[in-house]
């Protein structure tokens, strides 16, 4: 291994580093509270976590006096199907008659995606899949399958061609594997600012390494310019986890809820059910339980552990993590970032409108969605192993958040945006959009909007092709055509510094940000592209990578490439005891010390 190549990755370490204490400010963070059992961080009390773990693990049916349902499409029937393993100590164990696996954890089950892929030069167009259903209009603006349904006429199936120029588009697939939900919470407190800084530090050393963080839209927030950077999902689609349990209710179970009101398909159930323009007071308290649970989670625990210097010494385990820096793993991996200090509020929704002043219920509900940082998140260490960016490591994910525009030339987009943020969101945009390419406000603005939403299609809405302002934001940029091949990389590079003094310190202030910068078009650049999963935890996990077809670490580390190969070089380069020594560290992200 060159000693340059080793000087250039201890600068990253130590300049992440730098940053990182610089962001948080506080040199007395603790370490998070570390587990595998179902107990609280502290977050919130042992009894409403138990009943926040109840809706998470509980199980929804078809049919229920309390609920709307479950399906008609849906891949599980809890939470807990797709997120469970692991438990308790087994001293715990024995001094308890009834003990249940941990809830929360990732699992082998997989969901799987298609579309349709058209490749011109390198350049890639994508279409999502229109499934046809026997009786009932075809389930569009998606690309998730899921794998089970409540009656035959709902049953989905990948087509076998392109709903637009079949005979120029491929079909392309993948499965994408059940992610950890725990510690989630210490992941969603970490500042902006700070996976933005670890971004540029890494994007200025390594250029050909150089990760994507894009903006991603607050659903509970309920204003058009609420966002922050992704950092859930395998495309980093949400921010924050009450998003990410509106999103999964909704595209894994079937269930809507008031972020997520609109049902997937109305097959086996018109008629049947109310309309969906607004949801129950149970479903709206079901993605408020599963959030509370994710957030107040424990990180799994790392036995030995150099942080605590529990099960120190420890020489392969040591010299396993001396391999993990000097390969460079780390420049993606990172290990430590620190959550932001006690007392931060995120997702604030709107300040009341005097001339249009909401019902009491409606402020309990924003209210109690304020996401605020007490002592159990605020202010700690966390050793995610994650840089909580996008990056392409040649695994053959090509399914990106937001296509390509220029498939509008061809008569036909499809996205998925709207799977993931509902046709609200995308309306909101619309109303931003024609703001700022039309300089209009108050009545003028709501007027324009209207008009421009009554002539366009809900599936045009989806496909954001339809707003002449997005058009000519998309066609042109700085004088030039928007989508040249390198206009990805260069928003890869764009250096996203903090703008003027924030009301929060921890935060950046993203005005410039969000006017210069946020919407679908950035979403196009996660083609290809998949988040650094961390690596706490992966002890736990039977099947690795996105796709969950890698059984072995050597294996997992073989199939990165494109920004990952100059790693993977060096790793064959080791020694199959220092190979072996690397495998041990890994194997200690996860263990614990029993009983």
């Amino acid at each position: 291994m060159s000693r340059n190549w080793l000087d250039r990755v201890w600068m990253v370490v130590g300049m992440a580093a730098m940053l990182m204490v610089g962001e948080s400010q506080h040199c007395w963070a603790v370490e998070a509270d570390a587990g595998w059992d179902n107990g609280t961080n502290g977050f919130v009390t042992g009894t409403a976590f138990k009943d926040a773990l109840e809706a998470f693990d509980g199980i929804d049916l078809i049919k229920d006096p309390e609920d709307q349902g479950l399906g008609p499409v849906y891949n599980a029937q809890a939470c807990r199907e797709c997120h469970q393993n692991s438990g308790p100590t087994v001293k715990f164990v024995e001094t308890h008659n009834k003990v249940a696996p941990a809830s929360g954890s990732g699992s082998q089950v997989l969901e799987h995606r298609a579309g349709f892929l058209l490749n011109i030069g390198g350049f890639l167009l994508f279409q999502n899949p229109e499934v046809k259903l026997p009786n009932d209009p075809p389930i569009q603006n998606r690309n998730l399958i899921n794998d089970r349904a409540i009656c035959p006429n709902a049953q989905e199936r990948v087509p076998e061609t392109a709903p637009a120029f079949p005979s120029l588009f491929h079909r392309v697939e993948t499965d994408r594997l059940s992610l950890s939900i725990r510690g989630d919470g210490f992941i969603e407190a970490i500042p902006d600012a700070a996976i933005l800084s670890g971004r540029n530090a890494q994007c200025g050393s390594f250029p050909t390494m150089c990760g994507t963080a894009i903006f991603v839209p607050i659903l509970e927030a309920q204003v058009s310019n609420a966002v922050r950077i992704g950092r859930f999902g395998w495309k980093n689609q949400h921010a924050s986890l009450l998003s990410f349990a509106a999103d999964a209710y909704l595209n894994e179970m079937g269930i809507t809820n008031d972020l997520q009101p609109d049902e997937v398909t109305m097959a086996c159930i018109d008629g049947l059910l109310p309309p969906n323009d607004e949801a129950s007071d149970t479903e709206t308290e079901d993605i408020e339980a599963f959030a509370q649970f994710m957030r107040s989670t424990k990180v799994p625990p790392q036995f030995p552990n150099p942080f605590t210097n529990e099960g120190m010494p420890n020489p392969p385990v040591e010299n396993g993590r001396h391999h993990f820096k000097g390969l460079g793993c780390v420049i993606c991996h990172t290990e430590t970032f620190h959550t932001a200090p006690v007392g931060t509020t995120f997702f604030t929704p709107d300040p009341p409108d005097p001339a249009n002043p909401p019902d009491p219920q409606s402020n309990a509900v924003k209210e109690q969605r304020e996401f605020k940082l007490n002592n159990a998140l605020g202010n700690k260490d966390i050793h995610p192993y994650s840089d909580f960016l996008l990056h392409d490591i040649g695994t053959g994910d090509v399914f990106p958040l937001n296509p390509d525009a220029q498939v509008a030339a061809l008569g036909e987009v499809m996205i998925a945006a709207c799977e993931h943020y509902h046709i609200g969101v995308a309306k909101r945009l619309f109303r931003e959009d024609l703001r700022k390419s039309f300089d209009l406000k108050g009545k003028e603005l709501d007027a324009k909007l209207k008009e421009q939403l009554e002539a366009t299609s809900p599936k045009d809405i989806c496909n954001m092709v339809s707003i002449p302002g997005l058009k000519k934001l998309r066609l042109e940029g700085n004088g030039k055509p928007l989508f040249e091949n390198a206009i990805c990389s260069s928003l890869n590079l764009l250096k996203l510094e903090a703008g003027p003094k924030s009301t929060n310190p921890n935060e950046l202030n993203l005005k410039q940000v969000q006017e210069s910068h946020f919407s679908f078009l950035d979403l196009h650049c996660t083609t290809k592209k998949l988040r650094t999963p961390p690596l706490w935890g992966i002890h736990m996990r039977s099947r690795l990578m996105h796709d969950g077809r890698s059984f072995t670490y050597r294996d997992a580390i073989l199939r990165h490439q494109v920004e990952a190969a100059g790693v993977t070089a060096q790793f064959t380069m080791l020694t199959n005891v220092q190979q072996e020594e690397l495998f041990q560290f890994l194997d200690s992200l996860g263990m614990r010390k029993d009983p």
